[in-house]
């Protein structure tokens, strides 16, 4: 540490750490210097990702990467030091353009896709690509920072790949067959399923159809009903007029026979 010289400012900060410009005192070279507290990685339990970034940074070296020179600790801090990129984020330069040309989109594309296919090249993923984490240097030109989610590998998680000579592309070896097949099985079952609730959902339909044509029986059968009821009133109707009709035709006999027997009196 006696070697670099902390100049006033600094490059950044992060959850549990700061970024701070340093000058080397021989060769007068400016230089990044990550400083974690290690208090603050245990309860954020961040030291997987503190480890997974070192062991990256050590086996790397491109053009379009951050480059790790040393790493180094204290009784309170962790320190990495690394390239210094005047440039910024190019996460800031977006968010002041709104949207960049075709040109410019094109150009850093290619970069980043350079960088990406230089870490799968040495079976690494890098896993948190964004604007935030894209450096510009003097020239214009990427850096990728911020490795703590980047994995190297591992035999068990590595896949096999070949090249297909005929097409001159990269194909997966299906060493994974028995993954493919549980899917294939999970999709299979979730088909049935599917299908199972679709005859039951029918059958609902068939059964509510019934219940609706029933439902449908029962309303003619008491509109018949209350028909039958009605003509059974109207007839009710017709022996009440008729019976009314013949005692009106029983007083006129009556009075007929009263008038005979007053004209034989006299």
């Amino acid at each position: 540490m006696g070697a670099y010289i902390r100049t006033p400012g600094s490059c950044g900060t992060g959850t549990f750490g700061r970024v701070f410009l340093v000058k080397d005192k021989k060769s007068k070279a400016f230089f990044a210097l990550k400083q974690m507290k290690i208090s603050d990685v245990i309860r954020l339990k961040q030291e997987q990702h503190v480890h997974n970034e070192k062991e990256v940074l050590t086996e790397v070296s491109h053009t379009f990467l951050i480059r790790l020179f040393w790493t180094h600790h204290d009784e309170h801090f962790l320190y990495m030091l690394m390239d210094y990129v005047p440039g910024g984020e190019l996460f800031s330069y977006l968010r002041s353009r709104g949207r960049f040309s075709n040109n410019s989109g094109l150009f850093y594309t290619s970069e980043i896709v350079c960088a990406i296919e230089y870490l799968h090249s040495k079976e690494m993923v890098y896993r948190d690509l964004k604007p935030e984490n894209i450096l510009l240097d003097s020239e214009g030109h990427i850096r990728l920072t911020d490795f703590g989610f980047a994995k190297k590998l591992s035999d068990r998680m590595r896949r096999k790949i070949h090249t297909d000579e005929e097409h001159g592309a990269t194909v997966l070896v299906k060493d994974e067959e028995k993954e493919a097949n549980s899917s294939e099985e999970a999709a299979n079952s979730s088909e049935e399923e599917a299908n199972c609730s679709e005859e039951e959902a029918n059958g609902s339909e068939e059964e509510a159809n019934g219940s609706e044509e029933e439902a449908n029986g029962s309303e003619e059968e008491a509109k018949g009903s209350e028909e039958e009821a009605k003509g059974s009133e109207e007839e009710a109707k017709g022996s009440e007029e008729e019976a009314q009709g013949s005692e009106e035709e029983a007083k006129g006999s009556e009075e007929e026979a009263n008038s005979s027997e007053e004209e034989a009196k006299g």
